[in-house]
């Protein structure tokens, strides 16, 4: 996103790659990294990193419970509101990243067509 932001500013807007600098990148950083942090960090706390076919994922670990009925299953480690708000989040985001790029990536397209 953050490209496609750039050529779109810099193309379609006439932006020097300076005031860019300047204006967008330091937000557009610090954005990105907190987005991050918190994505990683939330699960990492509520210990909802486990591990699935040799990997760690975002997963909720089940085992029979010892205080209710026969067959009844309990979660052992994990958290899935957690789990679940992670997994609508990440979707969004990436929703929102590929709709935002392509939409720039046109728009830069329609205007450099326009000017030949």
């Amino acid at each position: 996103m953050a490209i496609s932001l750039n050529i779109l500013l810099l193309i379609n807007f006439g932006w020097k790659q300076e005031q860019f600098a300047k204006k967008v990148e330091r937000p557009m950083h610090f954005i990105i990294i907190t987005y991050v942090l918190t994505i990683a960090i939330i699960p990492l706390v509520s210990e909802t990193y486990n591990p699935l076919c040799g990997t760690c994922f975002l997963n909720v670990i089940w085992d029979t419970c010892s205080t209710k009925d026969e067959g009844e299953l309990c979660i052992v480690r994990g958290n899935e509101q957690v789990q679940g708000t992670v997994f609508i989040i990440l979707i969004a985001s990436s929703l929102f990243a590929l709709i935002f790029c392509t939409v720039a990536m046109v728009w830069v397209y329609l205007h450099v067509r326009r000017q030949e």
